[in-house]
């Protein structure tokens, strides 16, 4: 165990075996993540050996198991497990160092498939996955009951496409992902919802997470590219009566993000339309608003294209998705244009030497906040309509 009285404790364990770092080992940095991007929280971790103990222990294997046990400023421990996915081993002149990458310990989601369907809603259906996969589930209730079929996938892979035509109403949002606590998340963030945690940029405040560094976000150009000018989807059944498609070419969603979205309305108003996709045909099991979904949550998850990276040095219990509210000191009024709330897309874990550090990308839909009022404010519950 490495520990540093008030700073850090430390530990590494690799198949039950703790590693040594008092004086014949050396954690050089550890890299944790979690983010919607990606289908499982990874791990990045250097470790270097100084009398080979890992070549005499052989403790290192496909599949091995990594527990990290970290508590920063005498907090509570926080405990991680991993599985090794691959490591590469390079001769140096103190030692032997090892670069291990590994994949969140829940081997069945992540390389597990199934033929079993599940029929019900795609909240239920993910809880059911969770449960399958002895993981935890926390997520918002939806309105789109179906028979779903995994058509023998992997369990990560088929979470993605429920996720993808899950659907609440007309302006819900559907977004997944798996935190670092072995919980599967999924939750409609068309609307911010309630405030889970306060940051503070720059100055400190009482009952805030203090954020010393930050970087702006800014994605819209390539996102209004894709679909944020307004792709339109065309969905197809054999059962039609009229004989007539059903298009789709327009989004609703709740106006509760303050400022102006990024869509410049000169390129807009001189585009007729922009992609336009085929739905898959509809063999007739497929709730009423599955292709509508697909289309939903593709174009409005493309208006999230503004945000901060956000770091602390602070151990917090941020989870994914969550929404937090960054607010700016009276005395650094330059830095306004970050303030309000956003949901919390991405959290990473790092530590190196005796500092540890939480890194979160926050997004949400506008550039700034009204001036010259830079406290979060509460939803406005205002409706965008028809956003083509």
């Amino acid at each position: 165990m490495f520990e540093i009285k008030g700073r850090i404790s430390l530990g590494v364990h690799i198949n039950g075996i703790e590693f040594p770092t008092e004086r014949v080992g050396v954690v050089d940095y550890i890299h944790m993540s979690c983010s919607t991007r990606i289908a499982i929280p990874m791990l990045d971790m250097k470790l270097i050996d100084t009398v080979e103990w890992i070549a005499t222990k052989s403790p290192l294997s496909d599949g091995a198991l990594i527990q990290i046990s970290v508590s920063k400023d005498g907090s509570k421990r926080q405990v991680y497990r991993f599985r090794v996915n691959s490591y590469t081993p390079t001769r140096i002149g103190s030692g032997i160092e090892y670069r291990i990458d590994g994949y969140l310990d829940i081997p069945k989601y992540w390389n597990g498939s199934t033929y079993k369907g599940f029929n019900g809603t795609s909240s239920a259906a993910l809880q059911d996955i969770a449960t399958q996969c002895k993981m935890a589930y926390v997520g918002d209730n939806t309105s789109d009951s179906q028979f779903w079929f995994p058509s023998n996938g992997q369990y990560q892979k088929w979470v993605q496409e429920i996720a993808e035509h899950g659907y609440i109403n007309s302006s819900s949002c559907m977004w997944r992902g798996v935190d670092l606590t072995n919980t599967l998340i999924y939750r409609d963030v068309s609307q911010m919802g309630g405030v889970t945690t306060k940051m503070s940029l720059a100055v400190p405040q009482q009952d805030h997470v203090t954020i010393t560094d930050y970087a702006p976000i800014v994605d819209s150009g390539s996102n209004n590219h894709y679909s944020g000018y307004g792709d339109i989807r065309v969905e197809q059944t054999p059962y039609s009566t009229s004989g007539k498609y059903r298009v789709h070419d327009k989004v609703t969603f709740n106006k509760n993000d303050e400022g102006d979205m990024m869509l410049n309305q000169s390129i807009k108003s001189t585009l007729d339309q922009n992609r336009v996709q085929f739905g898959f045909i509809d063999p007739g099991n497929n709730h009423a608003d599955y292709q509508r979904a697909a289309y939903q949550n593709s174009r409005v998850t493309n208006l999230f294209t503004s945000g901060l990276s956000v770091m602390t040095p602070e151990s917090t219990n941020v989870r994914l998705l969550d929404t937090v509210a960054v607010s700016v000191d009276q005395s650094r009024q330059y830095l306004r244009v970050y303030a309000g709330t956003y949901r919390v897309a991405s959290r990473l874990i790092y530590v190196i030497g005796a500092n540890y550090y939480e890194k979160f990308e926050l997004m949400r839909r506008t550039l700034n906040t009204k001036l010259p009022d830079t406290a979060p404010s509460a939803e406005t519950g205002v409706l965008y309509k028809d956003l083509t």
